[in-house]
């Protein structure tokens, strides 16, 4: 929160352990505005802090940064005052100062427990940073090397202690392709009737292939009777 704090309260709350100190937050891109609108954002949000007490405050405007691509700085300088040496501690993690001064008090004095909580806040913090910073580099590597086959015209082959989310979630979708084919692919697999009546001829040209036993008899009777007319013609003839 932000206030404002006469010598004799600042001095009670000096005596209670309250820490005054001097940031100086600094932020870097571009453009300018959104540089400004960030340094009001992170000053809003020390506002909101409990723990803590705005006692002065300045924006400096955007500078350009010398051999850069557009890239802009600014920085915004705070004066402080902490509930007490733990809080401003973690001020450092949450707020990222570039710099910190403490003015007052002359001497600090905490106890073991305090001593504690904050040497295990500090090792807890910064062994959470350091497993992000190695899953990123891990990634970093993966994909580099990902872009390296690929120029080089190789296929990529991915280790099963090393896949990516991505390339888990690509073989994820394969696998289902392949249990549940397409329709398309149903189709090529199994011929519609159509083609089916291609290959296989219907039952009346079957019929017209195959005569029934009626019409083979009918045949033989036929000949039969011609045989019959020849010979009793021949019978004549003699």
């Amino acid at each position: 929160m932000e206030k404002e704090i006469s010598l004799m309260e600042l001095k009670e709350k000096l005596k209670e352990g309250y820490v005054r100190a001097i940031l100086i937050i600094e932020v870097l891109g571009k453009p300018p505005e959104h540089v400004s609108q960030a340094l009001r954002t992170v000053l809003d949000v020390m506002k909101q802090d409990k723990n803590l007490t705005i006692l002065s405050r300045k924006i400096y405007r955007p500078k350009k940064v010398k051999g850069s691509k557009g890239l802009f700085t600014a920085f915004i300088e705070v004066e402080i005052l902490a509930k007490n040496f733990i809080k401003l501690f973690e001020v450092c993690f949450d707020y990222m100062p570039s710099s910190i001064e403490i003015i007052e008090p002359v001497e600090l004095k905490f106890n073991l427990a305090e001593a504690n909580e904050i040497i295990n806040d500090l090792a807890s913090r910064l062994h959470k940073h350091d497993g992000i910073i190695k899953k990123l580099s891990m990634e970093k590597e993966i994909l580099q090397t990902k872009l390296n086959d690929l120029l080089r015209g190789q296929p990529i082959i991915e280790a099963e202690e090393v896949k990516t989310e991505l390339g888990k979630k690509e073989e994820e979708n394969k696998s289902e392709e392949a249990e549940n084919p397409t329709t398309e692919e149903k189709k090529e697999e199994n011929p519609n009737t159509e083609e089916k009546k291609e290959e296989n001829p219907n039952t009346e040209e079957k019929k017209e292939e195959n005569p029934t036993t009626e019409e083979a008899e009918k045949k033989e009777e036929k000949v039969k009777e011609e045989k019959e007319q020849a010979e009793e013609q021949n019978k004549k003839l003699d």
